[in-house]
């Protein structure tokens, strides 16, 4: 029973600043929106409490450094893996007859 991202309404009292991508399965839950907001605040809580224990433990306090060139050289392999990915299909249904795909249906493709 996946819950695959998709733009859909919030419904009253929604689901806050996420609303949008979340589905519908997540939003017709009354408690979905507490237990976005309470996992949010406990991964900051275990952030900071693992942060505290290693002072603790280590004895010295460490900077924290944000690597951003090892972020970005990640970023930019996952989308040359997307769209190496994606090429292939879309020159497919490219040389398909338009018509064709809307007899086909949905999943055809």
């Amino acid at each position: 029973m996946g819950c695959a991202p998709r733009i859909v309404t919030a419904p009253k009292g929604g689901a806050g600043w996420c609303g949008p991508l979340l589905c519908k399965q997540w939003q017709e839950r009354p408690d979905g929106d507490l237990r976005l907001r309470l996992g949010l605040a406990a991964g900051l809580e275990m952030s900071i409490n693992a942060r505290r224990l290693t002072v603790l433990t280590i004895g010295f306090r460490t900077d924290m450094v944000i690597p951003w060139g090892i972020i970005g050289v990640g970023a930019g392999v996952v989308m040359l893996i997307a769209v190496v990915g994606s090429i292939l299909p879309a020159a497919h249904v490219a040389r398909t007859e338009p018509l064709s795909l809307l007899q086909a249906g949905r999943a055809s493709a």
